[in-house]
């Protein structure tokens, strides 16, 4: 419920978030499948 006008880096903020932690869930959770899985 944020502004992305006014609080446009507390939102990126978020979104990196989500990102990191899907990220590191996946791998986690089948580290196996995922070994090679890396950010482009």
């Amino acid at each position: 419920m944020l502004d992305p006008y006014t609080s446009g880096e507390l939102v990126r903020d978020y979104l990196m978030r989500a990102l990191y932690g899907t990220f590191s869930n996946v791998k986690r959770i089948e580290p196996v499948a995922y070994a090679n899985l890396a950010f482009d």
